[in-house]
């Protein structure tokens, strides 16, 4: 006779207690099919697990994507950075499609490039013009970005040096300034260099416009100048000189 043991099932067909692990029942003969219950609740496990995890991968996501819309917007196409100061910046130089491009150099009050930058080229050299900010005749972030993108003012400039981190790092291959607002968001400003002539000088640093002019110089006009050793605010680049443009809008 069958001793009955700890982990015993019934069979299915005569009702008689055989072990657990039986293929055919020893009294009647007929195939004993598994239950198929503990392989069901595994599959369901796995399913609710499986369920979870995207769920949590998509709150996690869609966080990151709110977080990212609440500091970066966009203004006529364009990514602008809220560093917690009076004014946004942009994420890019104009003429760039990423951070650490370089982008396109502009004389002061010109809005399109050309080969060649020299006082006797230069379109406001030793004119008495005054801010420029948002004038599509002189401006080039308005001209080339429209919206309410504009240049800079002198105070503005200040403002992103006095209230800002700076810290020069590389980024995807190219020197310049990482700078983290009051609110702890960032942009990256590369060290593109300026153009004189033909040439373009001073890889390692950079010159961004503002859009006030020296009222004392007319052939001069307000810039941030940067480089490994520090940044500040000048009035004395001369504006036939090509640097980059960062816009701002309000």
């Amino acid at each position: 006779m069958y001793n009955k043991k700890q982990n015993n099932m019934k069979c299915p067909s005569c009702g008689k207690e055989i072990a657990e692990d039986s293929k055919f029942c020893e009294y009647c003969g007929v195939q004993v099919k598994k239950n198929s219950k503990p392989l069901l609740i595994t599959l369901f496990v796995v399913i609710g697990l499986v369920a979870l995890g995207g769920f949590g991968y998509y709150q996690y996501d869609k966080a990151k994507q709110q977080e990212y819309a609440r500091t970066h917007s966009r203004s006529n196409r364009h990514d602008r950075v809220d560093l917690g100061l009076s004014v946004k910046w942009a994420t890019c130089n104009v003429g760039a499609s990423k951070p650490e491009d370089y982008g396109n150099y502009y004389a002061w009050g010109e809005t399109s490039t050309k080969s060649s930058y020299i006082e006797s080229k230069s379109k406001t050299y030793g004119k008495n013009i005054g801010d420029i900010k948002g004038n599509s005749n002189y401006d080039a972030a308005r001209a080339n970005w429209g919206g309410n993108w504009r240049l800079p003012t002198k105070a503005e400039r200040q403002e992103l040096i006095d209230k800002c981190n700076w810290t020069w790092i590389t980024q995807n291959g190219k020197n310049g300034y990482k700078v983290t607002g009051p609110n702890g968001n960032s942009i990256f400003l590369p060290a593109a260099g300026f153009r004189r002539g033909s040439s373009l000088l001073h890889a390692g640093g950079g010159i961004y416009w503002s859009s006030t002019p020296n009222e004392y110089k007319y052939g001069s006009a307000y810039g941030l100048i940067l480089g490994s050793d520090g940044q500040g605010v000048h009035g004395s680049i001369g504006r036939d000189c090509g640097t980059s443009v960062r816009p701002v809008v309000e």
